[in-house]
Order: structure tokens, then C-alpha cells, then sequence
């Protein structure tokens, strides 16, 4: 009767590290990611960090995946966007009309 409620403290004590380790793990992946974010000029706002579900980013044996993380990152990246450059760049002849209006024909 001596052997049952060692096994019963035994499997607690097991689901207990397992649980542990889970909640490490899913708190490294998130440093990880914020990590290799920063370090690839990336800002990842803290709301969108929350809707990631960082168990996904766990490899073989509760490690952050590189694979998974640079997956994410990449769907982060996004390019800059910039508006279009009007009067950039080389015309060809011509004068400008403002400066062809004469400066004595205003009205003083």
C-alpha cells in the first residue's frame, strides 16, 4: 500500500515540472522573438505578441524553433512604404511658368 501514494506524489511532482517547464519555455520563445525582432530592426507591438500563439515556436525539446521564429519575423517585416515623388527627377527644356511672369508687371 507504501508503493501506490509514491507513485501518485511521483506522477504530481512529474505534472508539476512539466507545467513548469511549459510556462519557461512559452516565456524564452517570447524573449526570443523580441530578441531576433530588435536585432533585425523589427518592432513587434506588445498587443500583437499577445495574439501570438508561442507554443507553435517551441522545437524538439521545449527550445525556441529558429525556423518557426524567422517564419514570424518575416511575416512582421514590412517594407517602407513611400509616397510617390512628384517633380523628382531629371524634365527635359523649358522654363518654368512662374518664373516667366514678370516681376515690374505686378501691381505695387
Amino acid at each position: 500500500m507504501s508503493a501506490e501514494p509514491e507513485t501518485s506524489q511521483a506522477d504530481l511532482t512529474q505534472a508539476i515540472r512539466e507545467e513548469v517547464h511549459r510556462e519557461f519555455a512559452i516565456r524564452l520563445v517570447q524573449a526570443e522573438v523580441r530578441l531576433q525582432a530588435a536585432q533585425a530592426g523589427i518592432e513587434i507591438p506588445a498587443d500583437l505578441m499577445d495574439l501570438i500563439d508561442s507554443s507553435k515556436l517551441l522545437g524538439e525539446g521545449g527550445q525556441p524553433s529558429q525556423e518557426a521564429i524567422d517564419v514570424l519575423l518575416s511575416a512582421v517585416r514590412t517594407e517602407p512604404v513611400f509616397a510617390p515623388l512628384v517633380g523628382a527627377g531629371h524634365h527635359r527644356g523649358g522654363t518654368p511658368t512662374a518664373s516667366s511672369f514678370s516681376l515690374d508687371a505686378r501691381r505695387r
